[in-house]
């Protein structure tokens, strides 16, 4: 019975996980820039990036940082800090897109970086993509915790309640829903020339950066209004 009821549990965090995952941020942004130098391999090593720091971030959590986060001050900080980065992350994809001129077809026709450093530059981005979305550290802050100590909807279980193995099972179902999410995004565009060119391809990106700014501007905004 206990072991239906986590998988049910692993179930319902993939579902709410996956919803959040098809949301265009920066993350998605990052795969998409990154794939066709790197290879269909870009989606799951971001994610594995990513799913490190939601690692240390839920960690953080169950032991009482949300209390923290949830000031004024962290979210000042938060909001202020991740704007600019975005920003930051915005301009550089501007750059490739119009003075660099980034060709899609060049780059899918060359081997991806098999240097050991080059080849997980994607955990790093991932990373960074992540701790730069005051977005997503704010909502594993509210919405996150909730779901990790009340009723995760339509179960009549608390996850914590499990202990570790409960904690566990929800993170997996979590990240799972990432690694579904991205992988098929990386594996879609590394068969791009099927389906884009290089003039589509840098419309996609200033599409990305100008989300990017967007995003950084309303973070900042909100995070002046704390």
């Amino acid at each position: 019975m206990e072991f239906v009821v986590l998988l049910q549990i692993m179930f319902y965090s993939f579902l709410i996980a996956f919803s959040g995952s098809i949301t265009p941020g920066p993350v998605f942004t990052i795969v998409i820039k990154e794939t066709p130098q790197r290879g269909w391999t870009t989606g799951p090593l971001v994610v594995v990036g990513h799913s490190i720091l939601e690692l240390v971030l839920i960690i953080g959590l169950v032991l009482g940082l949300d209390l923290i986060l949830e000031t004024s001050l962290a979210q000042l900080i938060i909001c202020l800090i991740g704007g600019i980065v975005l920003i930051f992350l915005a301009a550089l994809m501007l750059i490739d897109a119009l003075i660099k001129k980034i060709s899609i077809t060049k780059a899918l026709d060359q081997k991806p970086a098999n240097s050991l450093k080059q080849k997980f530059v994607p955990i790093f981005d991932g990373i960074i993509t992540s701790i730069s979305s005051p977005f997503w550290i704010l909502w594993w802050a509210t919405i996150g915790v909730s779901l990790i100590f009340t009723e995760l909807p339509p179960l009549t279980v608390v996850p914590i309640e499990f202990g570790f193995i409960g904690l566990l099972v929800f993170y997996l179902g979590h990240i799972l829903a990432d690694l579904v999410w991205y992988t098929f995004i990386s594996v879609m565009i590394a068969s791009g020339k099927k389906w884009i060119n290089d003039k589509v391809y840098r419309v996609i990106l200033v599409c990305c950066a100008a989300f990017l700014i967007y995003l950084g501007i309303t973070f900042i905004l909100n995070g002046l209004a704390f």
